[in-house]
């Protein structure tokens, strides 16, 4: 991660595997001193050629109890970044590509989500865990 911090600025959000190890404060100290920008509920506003870009990123709802619990575990962190009034253009981090329905829902412009170990493309002939 210091290796690719030096070349551009890097941005992690949470999955359910960082809380569910229990070891997620040490890899948060371990990430930022790496020069990595960990995004918990929180934005970061970028200038780029005289235009303003939000990148946000917000924690993993994995203590939820239920599917509809995260989702509006999901709505209530997008809700209090504001996004949208702080930029042009809003990117959302978020680990649940399941919530896209949510991030549409309030008007994100892209988000980058993970969490589908099987791919969320799959490719004829490939499929889904190129390894």
């Amino acid at each position: 991660m210091e290796n690719i911090a030096t070349i551009a600025p890097v941005y992690f959000v949470t999955g359910n595997h960082e809380w569910w190890s229990e070891e997620y404060s040490s890899l948060e100290n371990d990430l930022e001193g790496a020069g990595v920008s960990v995004l918990r509920n929180s934005s970061e506003l970028i200038q780029v050629k005289g235009s303003s870009i939000a990148i946000s990123g917000i924690d993993d709802p994995a203590r939820a109890e239920d599917s509809y619990a995260e989702k509006g575990i999901v709505s209530e962190s997008i809700d209090s970044l504001k996004i949208k009034m702080s930029a042009e253009f809003s990117i959302l981090l978020s680990h649940r590509p399941e919530m896209f329905s949510v991030y549409q829902d309030h008007k994100i412009d892209l988000t980058f989500s993970g969490h589908a170990h099987g791919g969320q493309f799959r490719l004829p002939f490939i499929g889904g865990n190129c390894s």
